[in-house]
């Protein structure tokens, strides 16, 4: 079995984050990372509001050309001890991604979307071909996709929707799409809860559940019950919550044994942090 991860950087700063998911990736799985840029492909449009994201999907593509099995992961992730758990699930047809970032959390921080609302992503839902709203729309994240050749015809079909490419109809790029695609179809399969959002917690959290040694200890992290350090609930955000509220308002669900990898932060300084951390 050919396996692979796959990310695509353009740019001084996404040329740097992969650098060290690429690291993280060396450090913790037993496979190895590839690293497309816009010289591994032909120039394919010329529209200004053609997305980025596209390439995401024409790498996804040529990987599948050589390998079994590829897992996409976007530039601003680091992957954890655990990743390469993720080589267990098995892709059916179409890419299996995770639940959104706070799918997880019991008490929601922020108000939640209604993903059944036949307004949500509407115009989206009408180019895909989204009819039925009844389905249990759960909302997934494209920052990585584990696939293999039985989703080229549904990676294909993803293309499609890039012709006369609108931001206001697919505002999340690949992501939308990818989501009307399973609701049209009613997918059901996906990765789960299995990354923590590290533009949502303060780096202090994320570096204390990168070192946490217990399910217990990594459940406390996200209970407000529970202090951290003792000056943590002077720290005052420019919100007003105070820092500890903000790690733990959500009393998230206890992931810790799938946390495969961290999302968000565009930091390269605080990627080498928590790099250290996962060393």
């Amino acid at each position: 079995m050919m396996r692979v991860f796959i990310t695509f950087a353009d740019g001084e700063l996404y040329n740097k984050l992969s650098e060290s998911l690429k690291e993280s990736i060396s450090l913790c799985s037993n496979y190895e990372l590839i690293i497309y840029k816009l010289d591994d492909f032909e120039k394919i449009h010329t529209d200004s509001l053609y997305h980025i994201t596209v390439y995401k999907i024409l790498a996804s593509l040529k990987a599948l050309e050589i390998y079994d099995e590829v897992v996409w992961l976007d530039t601003d992730c680091l992957v954890t001890k655990n990743i390469d758990k993720i080589w267990n699930n098995k892709a059916d047809g179409y890419p299996l991604l995770p639940t959104e970032r706070f799918n997880s959390f019991k008490i929601w921080p922020n108000e939640k979307p209604n993903y059944q609302d036949a307004n949500f992503l509407g115009l989206a839902k009408e180019r895909v071909g989204v009819v039925d709203t009844d389905f249990n729309n759960v909302y997934l994240q494209s920052c990585c996709m584990i696939m293999n050749k039985s989703c080229i015809p549904f990676l294909t079909e993803i293309l499609k929707y890039y012709d006369n490419y609108d931001n206001s109809i697919y505002p999340y790029g690949d992501e939308s799409i990818i989501n009307c695609m399973i609701w049209r179809d009613k997918l059901s399969n996906n990765l789960g809860d299995v990354f923590l959002c590290s533009q949502y917690f303060s780096p202090y959290i994320i570096e204390a559940a990168l070192n946490a040694s217990s399910k217990e200890e990594y459940q406390n992290l996200f209970d407000i019950n529970h202090r951290i350090a003792d000056n943590e609930d002077t720290f005052i955000l420019i919100h007003g919550w105070s820092l500890a509220r903000h790690n733990r308002i959500g009393l998230i669900s206890n992931n810790y044994e799938n946390l495969l990898f961290l999302h968000g932060s565009k930091d390269p300084n605080l990627h080498k942090q928590y790099l250290n951390s996962i060393k």
